[in-house]
């Protein structure tokens, strides 16, 4: 009797998802005494059969398999060439090495009498193995399996708007933002993303995401496969990629600076995509957005008062002499700089000698964060007035009175 010949798609029932960089996937087919002259399999289309969409029947022979294995490696050395020019924004991409490993695995892990070949696919869907056949068109004994390619999950931040454009703002001044997350992939989908306020990391994970149109279980039926692998699900329908919005409100109520990072998307039937994130990007004090990061600075907010101010002790000032009046700001920032200090003048309001009578004023003096040390000189009596103190993010509204 001769050995009974078996073939065996996706043996060990791996993940597959098309990625934007390769444009294919390989299915591993082991095949056990056998011959092979060809096989052939079907391709159900995600979503099937409410987009109108059939199922197709693709025959390989033995020639177009070897072809296969052919520009695969043609395909992978050239992707370890343009390695080092790789767009570093391409955070949702599988690497190449880990292709190659598993293809290494794969043959390594064979028996004597068992060899492997490749279906290369470059749509999504569920592949099935229809038939195997050999040179004598003897038909192998088929182990009922699956493979289920679908797009590669990936998740980005959505362009901001409204109070999410002023990354640099003064607590309590400015609403929160709501930042919008864009995903993308086969529902349900898996979120990871990270908060950092001073350098105190939390992580958080949102479950389920999928759009309105919630009929997208992944059905699946058992199968006896006949064999020592016993028995073993098949999918009978993996619903289409979608795109979903999800809102972030965040809160930045306290001084600091605030770091939104995405870290990790998965997608319904398993396919987890890690994001990779500048590490540098929380160390820093920036108010940055990229495409996975969102970054914020909150200001506290700026003040300031005369140095020794006592409405109950007014500073004497000599006729015909002039008195310098200093100034103590708190709480300033650069990134708020410069500043614009509004100075109001009132004479009083009767001259005893009958003089010449000051007229009142309101000047305003910059500040450029050059010097802590800010003073004015003031060369007539009356009341002196801090009436707003305005930077370049902050808005101070003040009325510190100096009479002399």
């Amino acid at each position: 009797m001769s050995p009974i010949s078996t073939a065996h798609l996706n043996p060990q029932n791996l993940n597959f998802c098309l990625s934007s960089s390769s444009g294919f996937v390989l299915l591993p087919v082991v095949l056990n005494n056998t011959n092979l002259a060809g096989l052939k399999y079907s391709l159900t289309p995600l979503g099937y059969p409410e987009h109108n969409s059939r199922i197709e029947t693709i025959e390989l022979t033995s020639k177009d398999l070897k072809l296969i294995e052919q520009n695969y490696r043609e395909k992978l050395q050239a992707a370890i060439l343009s390695a080092p020019a790789r767009n570093a924004d391409d955070y949702d991409e599988y690497d190449d090495d880990d292709d190659e490993s598993q293809a290494q695995d794969a043959h390594s892990n064979l028996q004597r009498t068992q060899s492997l070949v490749h279906i290369m696919l470059s749509r999504p869907g569920i592949v099935r193995l229809e038939r195997v056949y050999d040179a004598s068109n003897t038909d192998a004994r088929m182990v009922v399996s699956q493979a289920i390619v679908v797009p590669c999950p990936h998740v980005r931040f959505s362009k901001d708007e409204g109070t999410a454009l002023e990354p640099i703002r003064c607590a309590g001044q400015i609403a929160d933002p709501q930042l919008k997350i864009s995903v993308h992939g086969v529902p349900p989908l898996s979120l990871r993303w990270l908060k950092s306020v001073n350098g105190q990391r939390e992580e958080f994970l949102v479950e389920g995401i999928e759009g309105e149109h919630k009929d997208h279980a992944i059905h699946t039926q058992t199968s006896d496969t006949g064999d020592q692998s016993g028995v073993v699900a098949v999918a009978s329908r993996i619903p289409s990629a979608q795109n979903v919005t999800v809102p972030l409100t965040v809160s930045l109520e306290k001084p600091g600076t605030y770091l939104y990072a995405l870290e990790e998307i998965t997608d319904g039937v398993g396919n987890t995509i890690r994001v990779e994130t500048e590490q540098a990007a929380s160390e820093q004090v920036s108010a940055s957005a990229t495409a996975t990061t969102r970054s914020f600075i909150v200001l506290q907010k700026p003040s300031i008062s005369f140095s020794q101010c006592s409405s109950d002790s007014p500073m004497s000032l000599l006729i015909g002499s002039e008195a310098t009046l200093n100034l103590d700001p708190s709480h300033l920032n650069d990134f708020d700089k410069p500043w614009d200090m509004n100075i109001q003048y009132q004479p009083p309001s009767d001259d005893e000698k009958g003089g010449k009578r000051t007229k009142a004023w309101k000047k305003i003096l910059k500040h450029d964060g050059s010097t802590r040390d800010l003073s004015f000189r003031a060369n007539a009596p009356g009341d002196y007035k801090i009436v707003g103190f305005k930077g370049k993010v902050s808005v101070s509204f003040l009325t510190i009175q100096k009479s002399i």
